[in-house]
């Protein structure tokens, strides 16, 4: 995953949860993902346009009815034209810390 928004996107998470907290509930985590964001080259991207719309390649996230970006949004320029798969391992986004254990057969 050679993406730099993967990078950025998840630096600026801990970043938010930092200055505004980690978000509590279904309600919570909603409404952080759609309000908290950065400007970037002077266009604001909440986290779920981030997310959603840049590194899962312009997909609608759970419970919307449309892709972050419609055609003429100056921000889907930076889409990902092929979504890595792998990014649904790599993003936690802190809606729930997991632990990831490694195992061997011996």
């Amino acid at each position: 995953m050679d993406n730099i928004f993967f990078g950025f996107v998840f630096t600026t998470f801990r970043h938010a949860f930092m200055k505004v907290g980690i978000p509590n509930g279904a309600l919570g985590r909603s409404s952080f993902f759609n309000s908290v964001g950065y400007d970037i080259g002077g266009l604001f991207y909440n986290f779920s346009e981030l997310e959603n719309g840049i590194l899962r390649g312009n997909k609608k996230a759970p419970g919307q009815f449309s892709v972050p970006f419609a055609d003429r949004d100056p921000r889907k320029k930076l889409v990902l034209e092929k979504a890595d798969p792998r990014i649904h391992f790599a993003l936690n986004c802190g809606a729930v810390e997991y632990e990831i254990h490694c195992t061997s057969k011996k």
